[in-house]
């Protein structure tokens, strides 16, 4: 069950887009939210090469923040008795590197967003801070790609969630967010497993494909979301499973969402830091950028076991570790 929910605004019109997404949330599932807004000091004037530091103005700034924070807070109190308090924090290294320490210093228990959906040179320049976040964030990111023409619209009643998974460990740890999400609305769940075809060897003349070795690895595909299945089902919820063939599993989830008529997408990710993270996008960013539904994604910590060489989610965070490591 949720404590809190962390919902970042930076004071734009698409900013506060979560917050319809966020509300319909914690007044089904009895959550808080605490509404963040990262201050960043104004930048220095230099006169004649001498700093020059406007103090009214940094002062009328915050202010400004603080009581736009405090402005919507007395408005969602108003409409129902779910705890709403917010903090100003002031940005460190960076405004996902400030989100993250926030979550972890606070305890929330899920993270929830609007994201601009920047694409080509903007993209290039300016980045996306919910990606950033993916990778930084100690708990899970629910992110809203948004414009200012976006209309939102809440979760309906016993929502529908698309939890791909690719048979990993790191990939099944979305399975219990996608439980703490679900589990209050009434959510059904559909477990999806996209399946890339076998390349055919030289005997495969007349097939751009192994097709019994293809077949093979959509039976063992099957078997393994069964097996899932089979232990939510006995849970008490709603699961069905579906295995798709599909070149590219980031297009295969788009439209699997829209042909089950699903709500939402969770999903983990393997996401990589550093130079790799700026070239490469794992799938999940991938749906991320693409996806018109709220997108649910979850980077459990891995650790890497010395004797069998795998790696296995760890999915209780030492957040003392993580506040020294930030």
């Amino acid at each position: 069950m949720y404590r809190t929910m962390l919902v970042p605004l930076d004071g734009s019109p698409t900013g506060v887009h979560a917050l319809t997404l966020a509300w319909n949330i914690a007044r089904r599932s009895g959550a808080g939210l605490r509404l963040v807004h990262v201050h960043t000091p104004a930048d220095i004037i230099y006169i004649r090469g001498m700093p020059v530091i406007d103090d009214q103005l940094r002062a009328q700034s915050r202010a400004h923040e603080r009581a736009y924070l405090q402005e919507i807070a007395d408005r969602l109190m108003a409409q129902a008795p779910i705890p709403v308090s917010w903090s100003n924090p002031d940005r460190g290294d960076s405004i996902a590197g400030t989100l993250a320490r926030e979550a972890a210093t606070h305890g929330d228990s899920l993270m929830v967003m609007t994201t601009h959906g920047r694409q080509g040179l903007e993209y290039a320049i300016y980045g996306s801070v919910a990606e950033e976040l993916i990778y930084l964030s100690p708990v899970p990111v629910l992110a809203l790609r948004c414009s200012e023409t976006t209309t939102v619209t809440e979760l309906p009643p016993e929502p529908r969630i698309l939890v791909p998974l690719d048979g990993s460990r790191v990939a099944e740890a979305i399975l219990e967010q996608a439980l703490a999400l679900g589990r209050p609305l009434g959510a059904h769940y559909t477990l999806l497993r996209v399946v890339s075809p076998v390349a055919g060897g030289l005997l495969a003349r007349y097939a751009s494909y192994d097709v019994a070795a293809t077949d093979a690895d959509q039976n063992r595909a099957q078997a393994y979301l069964e097996h899932l299945a089979r232990r939510l089902r006995a849970d008490g919820l709603q699961v069905v499973t579906q295995v798709r063939l599909a070149e590219h599993p980031a297009e295969a989830i788009l439209c699997d969402a829209k042909i089950y008529g699903c709500n939402l997408i969770a999903m983990a990710t393997h996401a990589r830091r550093g130079f790799s993270w700026l070239r490469s996008s794992s799938v999940a960013t991938a749906v991320l950028r693409e996806s018109p539904l709220p997108v649910l994604i979850y980077r459990p910590r891995v650790r890497v076991d010395a004797v069998e060489g795998h790696r296995e989610p760890i999915v209780a965070l030492n957040m003392l570790a993580f506040q020294l490591q930030g």
